[in-house]
């Protein structure tokens, strides 16, 4: 059986590169996976994009959203505390 890796987005109010980014992580040929954005309190409606679009691609999708920004460092440790995979990418 091959491990869970959990993939990681971090973002802030990139939008019109998201879609690009989970098309770029569900296309790979390892599928094993989850995807894990985490939205550092967009302004430009990626939450809304996410929630109304993305997750409904594939159940491998999950969001975590600040309620404030809390810079790089801080969505990269959300991500890792809330990964389910073996190894984190």
């Amino acid at each position: 059986m091959e491990e869970l890796i959990t993939v990681t987005v971090t973002t802030y109010n990139r939008k019109d590169l998201l879609p690009k980014v989970v098309a770029s992580v569900r296309n790979q040929t390892y599928k094993n996976i989850e995807v894990l954005i985490i939205d550092d309190c967009s302004t430009d409606g990626t939450v809304e994009l996410i929630n109304s679009t993305l997750l409904g691609l594939d159940e491998r999708i999950r969001c975590v959203t600040h309620s404030q920004n809390l810079g790089l460092a801080a969505a990269r440790n959300t991500a890792i505390a809330s990964a389910r995979g073996k190894y984190i990418a």
